[in-house]
């Protein structure tokens, strides 16, 4: 089981999350099912929250929904507005 060696070592500690309301958003369900690891592991988990905007990766938010955790979606909102046409960089750039 995973204690949280890296970045999550600091927010995921049982004496520093009192201090926060953690949401971890990704659509890489291997990222949240680290995540998910590190807060069971550290005894956290009524702090942590998953979030999502609405209708990206839904078998993730349906998978999340499984474990019971709480998962907060957020639907944008707004005018559509026209979006200007954008180049992507390589993505490798040396040489």
């Amino acid at each position: 089981m995973p204690t949280g060696n890296g970045w999550w070592s600091l927010p995921c500690s049982p004496d520093n999350i009192k201090a926060v309301r953690l949401g971890v958003a990704s659509h890489n369900l291997l990222d949240l099912a680290y995540a998910y690891l590190v807060a069971q592991a550290n005894g956290v988990m009524e702090y942590f929250t998953f979030e999502m905007i609405e209708g990206m990766a839904n078998h993730v938010r349906r998978t999340i929904q499984e474990t019971g955790q709480e998962l907060i979606v957020y639907v944008p909102g707004g005018r559509q507005r026209p979006v200007p046409e954008c180049h992507r960089l390589p993505d490798s750039t040396a040489g």
